[in-house]
């Protein structure tokens, strides 16, 4: 039996951290799986200063989108509203929610399992509404849920006619309208090149795993004010990874390397791995931003490639024992161009933010 509490997925102070592979071992062999969610006595009253940490908790959601259909999944959730909400900003409770073999669907769950299509009139006018009509999660947060089933060209397309429409209903600019342009350019490139590659990975024929995606953008709330200068993007699939779809073309190129070389702009053929290259230079153009990247190397022998990418825009890569399956991406942006439209839309009541029974 593998346990996971909340206590796992909380950002602690440097000298208590502790890495990945010793929290998420156990769910490589264990046959059921505790996500023991809940808060203590201790944690419910300081529940409004406890912070999650989205990238582990990604991980996690990264690792359990793979798990084993013959495996059982046990959930609780916190009861505390700013929990629910941290958990929300990350792939969790959509990974969650499309394995329902895995673990009975909570009420919690339901909004997160509608799959990405744009076409749908209703999602659309869902995603559009006016910010004021939306519920406090949805109107800072964008869940696109298996983007991978539609083609890459279309994914394009939904970047520019979702995306920027979504940020223009929130965000004005501070100073030059100039800078916002750019600021809102930088956001469009990462996410597109971003959700695109999810297209080019995340294919059952080339896995024999059922393909699963989920793309997010987020922007923070509350903490000051330059909290609204904030984005979050995270990225994941549990396709064939970076390094071995970059080898099928490159078969010099040992995993790092690969993986480098697509940061580095480095590769010859076609577009692939250049918009990785992109993703670089917003990150290094945008003072504050960083980037990590998680991608399957051997997940038989437990190795992963981590990538980090902080304000110089070069790509650090390691190898770390955690059996990363896929990709996963996590993207902070910091976009001092963007001012809230009306920062009243981020500061909604507790009792408005609660997701169970939702």
């Amino acid at each position: 039996m593998a346990v996971i509490t909340l206590k796992d997925l909380f950002i602690v102070p440097t000298e208590h951290q502790r890495e990945p592979a010793d929290v998420f071992a156990p769910l490589a062999t264990a046959s059921d799986v505790q996500l023991l969610l809940e808060e203590s006595a201790e944690q419910l009253d300081r529940a409004e200063r406890l912070r999650i940490d989205a990238t582990l908790t990604a991980l996690l959601a990264n690792l359990l989108s793979a798990l084993p259909g013959d495996r059982r999944v046990e959930l609780t959730l916190p009861s505390s509203p700013s929990l629910q909400v941290q958990l929300a900003r990350t792939p969790l409770l959509a990974v969650l929610a499309m394995r329902t073999e895995l673990v009975e669907v909570h009420p919690a769950l339901r909004r997160w399992a509608e799959f990405w299509d744009p076409h749908d009139a209703a999602q659309r006018a869902r995603i559009l509404a006016a910010p004021d009509t939306q519920d406090p999660v949805q109107r800072h947060l964008m869940t696109l849920v298996d983007p991978h089933r539609r083609a890459s060209t279309d994914l394009q397309r939904d970047v520019r006619g979702i995306v920027d429409p979504w940020l223009g209903r929130l965000f004005v600019a501070r100073g030059r309208s100039a800078d916002r342009s750019r600021a809102m350019r930088d956001l469009e490139t990462a996410m597109s090149e971003l959700v695109e590659n999810v297209g080019d990975h995340a294919h059952v024929d080339r896995t024999g795993r059922e393909a699963r995606s989920v793309a997010q953008l987020m922007t923070t709330s509350g903490g000051g004010d330059r909290s609204h200068d904030r984005f979050r993007l995270i990225v994941m699939d549990n396709g064939i990874g970076l390094p071995k779809s970059i080898k099928a073309r490159r078969a010099d190129l040992n995993g790092e390397s690969a993986v480098r070389f697509a940061f580095e702009g480095r590769l010859s053929y076609g577009d692939r791995g250049r918009g990785l290259t992109h993703v670089g230079r917003v990150i290094s153009g945008n003072p504050g931003s960083s980037f990590t990247m998680y991608t399957e190397l051997f997940p038989e022998r437990n190795r992963s490639l981590r990538v980090s990418i902080g304000s110089n825009g070069r790509a650090d890569v390691q190898e770390v024992a955690l059996a990363v399956v896929g990709t996963l991406a996590v993207g902070k942006l910091n976009l001092p161009a963007l001012a809230r439209q009306d920062p009243t839309l981020f500061e909604a009541p507790d009792d408005e933010l609660a997701l169970l029974g939702a």
